[in-house]
């Protein structure tokens, strides 16, 4: 099971639709050069962003 976050649970968290969160994510990937979310994670970790058991689910 993925630790990561749906675009449904950020979009509930937010309280905004399902296509901006997922118009902020892909601008996101894009403006880093980064293929998908895994992707995103892992660079945050290697550039120092984010640390080693940061990401957590939200409740």
């Amino acid at each position: 099971m993925s630790l990561l976050p749906t675009n449904a649970e950020i979009a509930e968290y937010l309280h905004v639709g399902i296509q901006t969160v997922k118009s902020h994510v892909s601008s996101i990937l894009r403006k880093l050069d980064l293929r998908d979310r895994t992707h995103a994670v892992a660079y945050a970790h290697l550039s120092g962003f984010a640390e080693k058991g940061s990401v957590r689910r939200w409740e």
